[in-house]
């Protein structure tokens, strides 16, 4: 698929200001960290999960193994539409955790063990980071632990031992978020992403978007016909 024609196709069918808008956000997008959401049940807390990473910058959230496949768009405020949503629910959790390292990814578990570093002390390298976020209850399976390149925890000071864990991501994903942008890593997205990035989401903002884009698709392969 030819995004960059898609997109010059498509970039004045919307406001000069949301088209503006849609390259300041993707400028500050990354895949540098990804988020992969384990045995998550409660979709008030996936949703709030996808927010986060809507407001944080990050392009990709994985639902892997038992956690809910629904969306609570009350609690999401529409950033489903904005987030790239990887549905691997039926994969096997090493099949996909693999997945991730095969391609440049160290996975980051977050847990509660004594052995777990401190938030504070991880600090972003180049290599790109997977933060798994386990149950509500149980956290992170023995298949995560047994596979986890690292394992984080935020440090506590209260009586209570652990944040709920949409809210354990979002201060998780602040640290190395803020960490990742004071260094020096190449964290933005390519050219070529970025092209694709803002077709898709110029698609999403329009009224019947997908019979838009099947037009267009028609037109781009036989020119001739027009």
């Amino acid at each position: 698929m030819d995004y960059k024609l898609l997109y010059e196709k498509t970039k004045h069918s919307i406001s000069t200001e949301r088209l503006a808008k849609i390259h300041d956000v993707s400028r500050k997008r990354t895949r540098h960290i990804s988020v992969i959401l384990e045995d998550i049940h409660y979709t008030q807390n996936i949703s709030a999960v996808i927010r986060s990473c809507d407001c944080f910058g990050v392009q990709d959230l994985t639902i892997m193994g038992q956690s809910s496949q629904r969306v609570n768009k009350h609690v999401s405020l529409g950033a489903s539409q904005w987030v790239d949503l990887h549905r691997r629910a039926f994969e096997k959790k090493e099949n996909v955790l693999k997945d991730f390292q095969k391609r440049g990814y160290l996975i980051y578990a977050a847990c509660l063990d004594d052995k777990a570093q401190d938030l504070n002390q991880i600090q972003p390298g180049n290599e790109k980071i997977a933060l798994v976020m386990g149950n509500e209850a149980e956290g992170i399976s023995p298949v995560t632990r047994d596979l986890a390149d690292h394992f984080i925890k935020i440090p506590m000071y209260g009586f209570s031992n652990s944040f709920n864990i949409s809210v354990s991501a979002a201060i998780i994903l602040n640290h190395l978020v803020t960490k990742l942008r004071e260094s020096e890593i190449s964290w933005q997205l390519s050219d070529d992403e970025l092209v694709e990035l803002r077709y898709r989401w110029i698609k999403s903002t329009l009224r019947q978007g997908d019979r838009i884009e099947r037009i267009l698709e028609r037109e781009l392969a036989h020119p001739n016909d027009q």
